[in-house]
C-alpha cells in the first residue's frame, strides 16, 4: 500500500504475513518524511471496522488501526472507496481480492498526519 500527506509524508508498506486476518497482519513500513527516511517492522494492521462481502461469503475489512512495537507510529484508517472482486475457489468462502482507497490520520512522534492512499487486500 502507499499513504500520502502532502509533501511531508510518503508511506510504502508490505504485508509480510500473506495469511493475515482480522487480528492484523505484520508490515513493513517505509516513509519518507521530509527529509528523513525511516523504517519499521513488525507493524500491525488490525480490522476495525468489516463488511460482509455476499458473493464470496465472508467479511472484509473496511477500516484498520496501525501501531509500530515501539509504539512510535500509530494511526487509524477508514476505507473511502472499495472495489472487491470474488475469485473462483472451492468450500463455502470464495477468494477475495480488493483494491482501498483509504483515508485516516497517522501520528509519528507526536505529530498528527492526515493520510489518503491505497492498499491492496486479499484473503484465500
Amino acid at each position: 500500500g502507499v499513504l500520502l500527506s502532502g509533501d511531508s509524508l510518503q508511506v510504502v508498506f508490505e504485508n509480510l504475513d500473506q495469511e493475515s486476518g482480522q487480528e492484523g497482519g505484520d508490515y513493513s513500513l517505509r516513509a519518507r518524511i521530509e527529509f528523513l527516511t525511516r523504517q519499521w517492522e513488525g507493524v500491525r494492521l488490525t480490522w476495525s471496522e468489516v463488511r460482509a462481502f455476499e458473493p464470496a461469503r465472508r467479511d472484509v475489512p473496511m477500516g484498520w488501526e496501525v501501531q509500530s512495537p515501539e509504539g512510535d507510529l500509530e494511526g487509524s484508517l477508514v476505507a473511502v472507496t472499495p472495489f472487491f472482486e470474488a475469485a473462483e475457489g472451492e468450500g463455502p468462502m470464495l477468494p477475495v481480492d480488493a483494491l482501498f482507497e483509504v483515508m485516516g490520520t497517522l501520528t509519528l512522534g507526536g505529530a498528527e498526519l492526515p493520510v489518503r492512499g491505497l492498499i491492496r487486500h486479499s484473503q484465500r
